[in-house]
């Protein structure tokens, strides 16, 4: 769509989806609603981060419409989010990406967290495949493939590479944002750990998890669904905490 008002339109709209992407980054996935819904234009970009939002507020038709409607229009990021949220609302749609494409990768990656229509020797060549990728859907892929291969538990070196790849995530993912991928990040580790019989790493990794949920959903705190991860956080650090019940 091109903008009114010519050339300043266009700038304007770039500040604003800079504005975007450090709102989305920190979190603040209201924020990015507000300030999109305020808008009379929006760029395809501006709109990508609005089904973005509403996909981490729980609004998933929402998002799925936006990325549909994106989709539609030709848009490859579009096209992109939308098979990593709804991968049956993108089959019939006339837009190709490779099978080496992160969006694809991330999209498997996602589905082999509850189906298993993926093996878990493949899942690991994932892994080789994002290595010194910085990118986000990069980081977001060996998040997931652990996962995938913890929620499996096939074998005790699956959940090894699990708890390294996680680990490696917690770096990856930028100290000053992406709390909500961290808070996970050290979820799913304290779950690892505890499966491990490693009960002192367990709690610990489920205090973290719940301190950046607080951070998190004090950055954006009308979010349902930050606010129910943050309980089961804390939830869980209680649990362990606690002494058995004998």
């Amino acid at each position: 769509m091109v903008p009114k008002g010519g050339p300043n339109m266009t700038k304007t709209l770039a500040e604003t989806k800079k504005h975007l992407d450090k709102l989305y980054s920190q979190g603040s996935m209201q924020g990015v609603i507000k300030e999109v819904e305020s808008l009379e234009e929006k760029s395809p970009q501006i709109r990508l981060r609005y089904s973005q939002a509403l996909y981490h507020l729980g609004k998933y038709k929402e998002a799925v419409k936006e990325a549909f409607d994106l989709a539609i229009e030709g848009n490859e990021e579009g096209f992109a989010f939308l098979i990593q949220i709804n991968p049956k609302k993108a089959e019939d749609l006339p837009i190709e990406l490779g099978e080496n494409h992160l969006a694809v990768l991330n999209s498997i990656a996602i589905r082999a967290i509850k189906e298993k229509e993926i093996s878990s020797e493949t899942l690991k060549t994932y892994i080789e495949k994002v290595k010194f990728r910085k990118e986000i859907t990069a980081i977001n892929i060996l998040n997931n493939v652990a996962k995938a291969l913890f929620t499996r538990k096939e074998s005790l070196i699956d959940i090894y590479i699990a708890i390294g790849s996680w680990n490696a995530c917690s770096f990856l993912y930028k100290e000053d944002s992406n709390f909500h991928h961290r808070a996970s990040i050290h979820f799913w580790l304290s779950l690892a750990y505890e499966e491990l019989g490693m009960m002192d790493a367990a709690l610990k990794e489920a205090e973290i998890s719940y301190s950046l949920w607080l951070i998190q959903t004090s950055i954006d705190p009308g979010n349902k669904n930050f606010k129910e991860k943050e309980e089961n956080a804390r939830n869980r650090a209680l649990k362990l905490k606690s002494p058995p019940i004998t």
